[in-house]
């Protein structure tokens, strides 16, 4: 398995060529693969210096910083956690996975699966084909699906049979209210049990978003702002929230420097600050 210290001939590479929100899956490929390089990583993501060794790509574009990429492994390595409790507590009756707008993330192949696992990714046409080309797809009963979320017949193909967890990561804040409602809302209705795993922000960081270089760069707005984490469970009477991990609850959160760790604990406790953004997880 190839590292970012890796590198092959520029002609030998993937020429990438995208914009607006799905240029920042690259910004968190990278932020996985700096990770990795660290002699005490936070998710240790491999795979993502796998890819970046294979892609053309001027990475310096996105001005990623440490705090940034530190940010970026917390949140995975949460949804990662949270994944693999899915699948144990529903080891008898098997489970299904959906990841949207999955991009060049890895998790169907870190994480442990068994037979009784459906795991399906899937994202825009342009980025699966993307996928197909620099990452192999794991075994067992996998699909990668080429779709809009927006859409309605990605989910009306997937079997409502089973418990199911989806996950979208780095992704609602990028959708329209009206879309992103009308997608939780199809999400419930259509699967009879499961949990919605997602990563939000605050009305607050709407209004700071200029501040952050890495969507100034890509040409990149987020629209769809939570101001509680509660807010979602007006959608649908059996959505209930059950979890919300500010950046100090996030898993690593003790292994950073304690200088970090004090930031994390401003983000997670002080007025304002912690409704900046969140992870969140409802189950229906």
């Amino acid at each position: 398995m190839a590292t970012t210290t890796q590198h092959s001939p520029p002609s030998d590479r993937e020429k990438v060529h995208l914009s607006g929100a799905q240029e920042t899956m690259l910004g968190t490929l990278f932020g996985r693969a700096q990770d990795a390089e660290n002699e005490k990583p936070i998710l240790n993501d491999t795979w993502a210096g796998h890819v970046l060794d294979q892609i053309d790509y001027d990475f310096t574009k996105l001005k990623m910083d440490r705090m940034q990429s530190i940010a970026i492994c917390m949140r995975s390595r949460t949804f990662d956690r949270w994944t693999s409790e899915f699948i144990r507590s529903h080891e008898d009756t098997g489970a299904t996975i959906v990841c949207l707008a999955c991009g060049l993330d890895s998790r169907s192949l870190r994480l442990e699966w068994g037979p009784k696992v459906r795991w399906i990714d899937l994202d825009l046409p342009d980025v699966v084909a993307l996928r197909r080309k620099l990452l192999p797809s794991p075994d067992g009963d996998y699909k990668l699906v080429e779709a809009s979320v927006t859409e309605d017949a990605w989910l009306n193909d997937i079997p409502a049979d089973r418990p199911t967890l989806v996950v979208l990561e780095g992704l609602v804040m990028y959708l329209t209210a009206e879309d992103g409602e009308d997608l939780v809302r199809r999400l419930v209705e259509h699967f009879p049990s499961g949990q919605l795993a997602f990563d939000a922000v605050g009305s607050l960081m709407i209004y700071l978003q200029s501040w952050n270089r890495m969507l100034k760069a890509t040409g990149t707005t987020m629209s769809w702002g939570l101001n509680y984490p509660q807010a979602l469970e007006a959608l649908n009477e059996r959505l209930k929230l059950r979890d919300v991990a500010r950046f100090g609850d996030q898993d690593g959160a003790n292994e950073l420097p304690y200088a970090v760790q004090w930031v994390a604990w401003a983000l997670s406790v002080l007025p304002y600050l912690k409704d900046l953004g969140y992870i969140l997880r409802y189950e229906f």
